[in-house]
């Protein structure tokens, strides 16, 4: 046993010797500065990755913040309410992948829209969690970024050719020798814009991709640069968030049977059920049961005329049509449309009141034959003050004269004739402005 004692205490005893000789050594020092140190500057390293991406996160935010802002300037020129504000940006956010929560507010200068001075502010706040730096606060907490945009400069289009899913590229023609002028508002398509052995004066024409003048220089436009702008980007349907119509909000019911002929503001109701729903009468008509106006000052129904199943509404041309003190809307589903084709008649329509002032409106899975339009051709002393729209298929329009404000037209294509003019901006009769150009700049 007192060997096995000695030979321990010599085993530990040259072990000390050992480790105070390491000790001493320049490496052994160095080694266990850095074994005691390692907790200190591994966990600096790691707290200062933390912090890096809280900054790298912080940079995220606000370049989310100043997207959001530029993106949504330009909308709040058209003074929308703050529920549809808050819509787009719910959709620029998705865009961008951001996660947390957002707030935005906006403020419209006095006067007209597309002033300067419009503003908008969007708040972002993105939850961090913390995990290193809960040695020093356990809390949560937010990275915020905040960004401010001004319009300085806006403008407005009164035509929008939407273009058709399939990439047709011809959008708007002028056949034969039109002469057309729209003054205080632009036309812009989505697509391609053909002018074809006409005249046609806008503020600013614009094509998200080309514009073909035959022959060259038969546009006179105000342009920044003098001429129709190409490759002008995309623009938004104003009127994309209303909901349809249900064309079954009443019975497809008639009084008589066969094509119905009204001569007088009293054949509506005597020809076709018209039934109050809400606030509104609504009267259907379908099967083989179209509609020709003929006759002289023939009144208008204060409803919502549904077109269905193929069936359609004319005009004969002589006729003049007066809406008077009533308001109507025709909207046309499954095939209808309107073919009216009276070059040498007046007809003066009041659209309903709200936020559409819609006149002429398409159902959006109302895709027509090609070749076949959805035809208004009217003639000298007409007002429709209101929007012809048919998000699906072509609008073929031919006026005479001064048409005075608006109407708005939009369709999936545009097909212009005549000799006419319209004055915009469109919203003093409570249409929704076409955004045809912006200019904004960041002020946060």
């Amino acid at each position: 046993m007192s060997v096995l004692r000695k030979t321990s205490v010599l085993q530990l005893d040259r072990l000390a010797k050992r480790l105070k000789s390491f000790a001493a050594a320049e490496n052994g020092a160095a080694a266990i500065f850095f074994v005691l140190s390692a907790p200190v500057w591994i966990g600096g390293l790691a707290l200062g990755a933390e912090v890096g991406g809280w900054y790298v996160l912080k940079q995220r935010v606000q370049f989310v913040a100043d997207n959001v802002a530029s993106s949504l300037a330009g909308r709040i020129g058209t003074t929308p309410s703050q529920a549809e504000i808050d819509a787009l940006a719910a959709k620029v956010i998705e865009w961008n992948r951001f996660s947390g929560d957002w707030k935005v507010s906006y403020s419209v200068a006095p006067g007209p829209v597309f002033v300067s001075g419009t503003r908008v502010t969007v708040q972002l706040k993105q939850p961090v969690k913390r995990y290193l730096s809960k040695i020093f606060n356990a809390s949560d907490f937010e990275v915020e970024g905040t960004a401010s945009a001004q319009v300085t400069m806006a403008t407005q289009a009164c035509i929008l050719a939407l273009g058709y899913e399939d990439g047709n590229i011809f959008q708007v023609g002028l056949v034969p020798n039109p002469d057309i002028q729209l003054n205080g508002c632009d036309a812009h398509a989505n697509l391609s814009f053909v002018i074809s052995r006409g005249s046609f004066t806008s503020d600013c024409l614009r094509a998200r991709f080309n514009v073909v003048e035959r022959p060259p220089g038969t546009t006179s436009v105000t342009c920044r640069n003098g001429r129709p702008e190409q490759e002008a980007g995309l623009r938004y349907d104003p009127y994309a968030d209303l909901p349809e119509l249900n064309k079954d909000i009443v019975t497809c019911s008639t009084k008589t049977s066969g094509p119905i002929r009204i001569t007088k503001a009293g054949d509506w109701k005597d020809n076709i059920e018209i039934k109050l729903v809400g606030s509104r009468q609504y009267g259907h008509v379908c099967g083989d049961q179209s509609v020709t106006i003929s006759g002289t000052n023939v009144g208008m129904p204060n409803a919502v005329i549904i077109f269905d199943e193929g069936t359609e509404l004319s005009i004969d041309d002589g006729s003049t049509v007066s809406a008077g003190s009533n308001n109507v809307m025709f909207y046309f589903a499954r095939g209808s449309r309107p073919a009216i084709n009276a070059p040498n008649s007046k007809i003066v329509l009041a659209a309903f009141g709200g936020e559409s002032r819609i006149l002429f409106r398409g159902a959006r899975d109302n895709v027509l034959p090609i070749g076949v339009w959805n035809d208004i051709i009217i003639g000298e002393g007409s007002r429709l003050p209101g929007v012809i729209y048919f998000p699906a298929s072509g609008v073929r329009f031919q006026g005479s004269g001064d048409l005075g404000s608006c109407p708005q037209i939009i369709g999936a294509s545009i097909w212009l004739e005549g000799t006419w003019q319209i004055n915009g901006p469109c919203e003093p009769v409570g249409t929704r402005p076409i955004v045809a150009s912006w200019a904004v700049r960041l002020t946060q």
